[in-house]
């Protein structure tokens, strides 16, 4: 995937709350393309703490100052195109339903590991039970 400065990314992942409804989300984030040189690329993803009012005037919203906070967990930097490619790929996605389709084949890796996993552990069981 091609990066240019202002496109739009998104990323999805899953929320598990492990309550007795036993519900799970899926929520999606929204990055910005602000950099695109020599230094790398830089996506900045929009909430509360890096989008909003920038004056009294009306309409006047923007990208805001960027806080310690926002600065560790609101940016990602890759070296350059070839380092977002092997990193964020995956990751990141021209849409929102690119980036549920990127959720869901991971959720699918996860459920086949888990299982085989539960395979091993059963199998591993059996056999330590019918020694005895």
């Amino acid at each position: 995937m091609i990066i240019k400065k202002g496109d739009i990314l998104y990323q999805a992942w899953i929320n598990v709350e492990s309550d007795l409804k036993e519900k799970s989300t899926v929520e999606f984030s929204e990055y910005h393309v602000t950099t695109v040189n020599k230094t790398g690329i830089h996506l900045r993803q929009k909430c509360y703490s890096t989008y909003g009012k920038l004056s009294k005037k009306n309409g006047d919203f923007g990208w805001l100052p960027l806080s310690s906070y926002a600065r560790e967990y609101c940016v990602h930097k890759f070296k350059d195109q070839e380092d977002f490619d092997k990193n964020g790929q995956g990751k990141f996605f021209k849409s929102k339903s690119g980036a549920y389709r990127g959720v869901l084949a991971e959720a699918k890796k996860y459920k086949k590991d888990a299982s085989r996993i539960l395979t091993q552990v059963e199998k591993a069981i059996d056999k330590h039970t019918k020694k005895k």
